[in-house]
């Protein structure tokens, strides 16, 4: 299983983020293509460091939906924005999560604003760590 954690991440716009949690589904291949997205926001109400916290909870309702393989969890202190990368199956499951009740939550819990995703199809969450995608 690949390992993630403290690698820094850039995305398409430039902003760049350190992966500071990871979770894959036991068994899962994430070496074919499938889809990334990226999803980043800017918490409202909570400190960078209790997003973290709070980013636990919903673990088991996201792994939970069609298509889940893989996410890092990352961040960007300087920024005060945080967000996830996630491997899904297809990028029609990425975008069935975009308007899922968990993207509904992070809306709620961002400013105003200040949620940006993004679907990079037929990639690898690999691939997309290792600045290959465009």
């Amino acid at each position: 299983m690949p390992w993630y954690f403290s690698r820094q991440v850039t995305c398409a716009d430039g902003a760049s983020f350190i992966v500071f949690k990871t979770l894959m589904v036991k068994g899962e291949a994430l070496d074919h293509e499938s889809a990334v997205l990226t999803v980043r926001f800017r918490p409202r109400w909570i400190t960078m460091e209790t997003s973290r916290l709070y980013s636990l909870a919903p673990i088991p309702f996201f792994v939970g939906l069609p298509g889940f393989r893989a996410k890092c969890w990352m961040k960007n202190m300087n920024a005060g924005c945080c967000g996830g990368i996630y491997q899904r199956d297809s990028a029609e499951a990425a975008f069935a999560y975009i308007q899922s009740f968990a993207m509904r939550y992070i809306t709620k819990v961002s400013e105003r604003g200040s949620v940006v995703w993004r679907i990079y199809p037929a990639t690898t969450l690999e691939a997309f760590l290792q600045g290959k995608v465009s």
